[in-house]
């Protein structure tokens, strides 16, 4: 084979290279609903049941009263969807401490003390709608999070003057560990991901090229 042809085909693979390093970005870095914080804080929201102090609790569960999908709010405000293992820091949302609240598009999530659907016992923080006073179901992928506005009424009459969460302290956020950035694996794919990736591939593929014309040089 040629050398004009080695170095065609090459150049042809570096472009394909390329745009796939730029089109996927670092595909470690998740979020949902927009830019913001995509790593999940420190520190997490203890939050105190007003009606009973004594109640205490960090997971804010959706309508499903699922003990493996809900919501945890950072100290600094990040709202982060936890499924399992797997934490997903919502973009463009930041909660309002004070309020026990944050605000999504046109609508406010509350944080408030209550009964899941259809149990008597057992107050815990749900995420419910102010302006429906219904519960709020989470849909959580890999890369967002949609907050949907179900038909359950959280409670009847609606009135979240007397179970608005409030905010009792902070605790460590176990999974903050387990999705930074900077471990050894990590780190290497990082280093081909986006533009200085992209400026890296021409000097792997001439270090590949120089080895083939290596190979190709005869004994003496």
């Amino acid at each position: 084979m040629g050398t004009m042809c080695i170095v065609k085909r090459t150049v042809r693979l570096w472009g394909v290279l390329s745009l796939m390093v730029l089109s996927s970005g670092c595909q470690g870095q998740n979020g949902g609903g927009g830019g913001g914080s995509l790593q999940p804080s420190d520190k997490i929201v203890v939050w105190e049941d007003p009606a009973n102090p004594d109640a205490q609790g960090t997971n804010i569960r959706d309508v499903n009263n699922d003990a493996e999908r809900f919501v945890v709010i950072g100290t600094g405000g990040e709202v982060q969807f936890v499924s399992g293992t797997s934490p997903l820091v919502a973009r463009d949302v930041t909660a309002n401490l004070d309020d026990a609240s944050f605000n999504v598009g046109n609508g406010t999530i509350d944080i408030r003390f209550g009964l899941a659907p259809g149990e008597t016992t057992g107050r815990r923080p749900f995420l419910v709608d102010r302006n429906t006073g219904h519960f709020i179901q989470l849909v959580g992928g890999t890369t967002e999070l949609t907050f949907e506005v179900t038909d359950a009424a959280f409670e009847d009459p609606n009135d979240r003057t007397d179970d608005q969460a409030v905010e009792a302290g902070e605790a460590d956020n176990p999974l903050a560990t387990a999705a930074s950035p900077n471990t050894p694996t990590t780190s290497a794919l990082n280093s081909l991901c986006g533009i200085g990736g992209a400026a890296m591939i021409p000097v792997v593929l001439l270090g590949l090229l120089g080895l083939r014309f290596a190979r190709r040089r005869p004994s003496s």
